[in-house]
């Protein structure tokens, strides 16, 4: 029922098992959160290169060079409860 009322595959509720316990730390929840396949696709647009960039370095937990930047970027600005300008809102409600 998860799957189906949330729109992600069987695979990610597999990994997401697995990946998070009682005790998973803020970082590793961040990566494990934002490294399902489908969030590959959300790109970096060149004009929000330096809005990212700048946001990112305001923010406690960093990660390495990742295919899931935006996505890992986007996720600890909502939970930090940071506001985001408007170009970035369309591809939050997409995560």
């Amino acid at each position: 029922m998860i799957v189906a009322y949330y729109g992600i595959s069987y695979v990610t509720v597999k990994i997401y098992i697995f990946s998070l316990k009682e005790r998973t730390k803020l970082c590793r929840l961040l990566e494990v959160v934002s490294s399902p396949a489908k969030f590959e696709n959300i790109p970096i647009r060149r004009h929000e290169e330096v809005r990212c960039r700048c946001r990112y370095d305001r923010l406690p937990i960093k990660l390495e060079a990742s295919a899931h930047f935006k996505t890992f970027l986007l996720l600890q600005i909502h939970f930090s409860r940071i506001a985001l300008p408007p170009d970035l809102v369309t591809d939050h409600e997409v995560i």
